[in-house]
């Protein structure tokens, strides 16, 4: 039997369902994890899994916004638009069981090839007051694009 690897790449990040310009309310932000391995990705939330698919696929643009580390990403026609900090002070936070529902939900689909990841924990969080919050997670992330 073989023994599925570790990620490439895992990472808490929120995704924003509107790909806004103005946040009139933050708590439609929805904590995530996007995970790696090989060219296959997935982005999940605590319910289902957003996107997966081929990173080679996947269009990146990375917006300007407030200083903010941001990543578009853009699937079959659809964008994705994902922060790799906390957006906004009122935005919805991980604690201690968010981590461990989306890696739940991400085993239950078996995306991408199964899951073997480890649990993530809430230290490393980022937070949306940390100096340079998430810059090292996206820098990570966009070093793994072809």
């Amino acid at each position: 039997m073989e023994v599925e690897k570790d990620y490439d790449f895992e990472s808490p990040v929120w995704w924003d369902p509107k790909v806004r310009r103005v946040v009139l309310d933050a708590r439609s932000f929805e904590p995530c994890l996007v995970l790696v391995r090989g060219p296959e990705f997935v982005l999940a939330g605590r319910d289902a899994v957003v996107c997966s698919g081929d990173l080679g696929r996947a269009g990146c643009s990375w917006p300007d916004r407030i200083d903010l580390p941001v990543c578009d990403l853009t699937l079959d026609g659809r964008t994705y638009r994902i922060y790799f900090c906390h957006p906004h002070p009122q935005a919805r936070t991980f604690d201690g069981s968010t981590a461990g529902e989306i890696t739940e939900v991400v085993t239950r689909t078996g995306r991408p090839g199964g899951v073997a990841t480890r649990r993530i924990s809430v230290m490393r969080m980022p937070s949306y007051t940390s100096l340079n919050p998430g810059r090292k997670r996206m820098q990570r992330f966009r070093a793994l694009l072809p």
